[in-house]
């Protein structure tokens, strides 16, 4: 009986030093998207090339024509926003490339609704809204961005202006 104790003490102290399996974004890795405005309408809604994803967000930004290959960002656009659906900008991204900051807005993806956690600014103020067409509850993020609080996972249009 002594012997089996030990052998099962020795099992579950090896199991508990082996690492747990990968799970959830560290299975499949981070995925990093981007879009370019490529137009706006007249009431101020960006219109958007296709998103495009990779998993760097160096890799997206070249996609869609923001850097080039040696990571030179290319002329006359900068990235004027970086979401995150992680707090402290991490976890995945979705990037906006643009050319101002003059209060031009986007309606998020189905995929990118309610995911939003931070943001990295590109614009001085990015202002994410609940609801789409920058209706319902709002919440900036100024200068080098931050984390979202009360609309944390709400957000469903964003606004770029100085």
């Amino acid at each position: 009986m002594r012997i089996k104790l030990c052998a099962v003490a020795a099992l579950v102290a090896i199991a508990t030093l082996l690492p747990a399996g990968p799970s959830g974004a560290a299975a499949r890795g981070e995925e990093h998207c981007a879009a370019r405005v490529v137009g706006q309408k007249a009431s101020g809604e960006f219109i958007m090339s296709p998103t495009v994803c990779r998993s760097t967000r160096e890799a997206a930004l070249v996609a869609v024509g923001a850097r080039t290959a040696t990571g030179y960002q290319t002329q006359g656009s900068f990235t004027i926003g970086v979401h995150y659906d992680g707090f402290s900008l991490s976890g995945d991204s979705f990037s906006v490339v643009g050319d101002n900051c003059l209060g031009g807005w986007l309606n998020l993806s189905s995929s990118w609704d309610n995911r939003v956690s931070s943001t990295l600014n590109g614009c001085y103020r990015i202002i994410h809204y609940d609801g789409d067409s920058l209706s319902g509850s709002a919440e900036s993020t100024f200068g080098g961005g931050g984390n979202l609080i009360g609309l944390n996972n709400k957000a469903n249009s964003i606004q770029y202006s100085s």
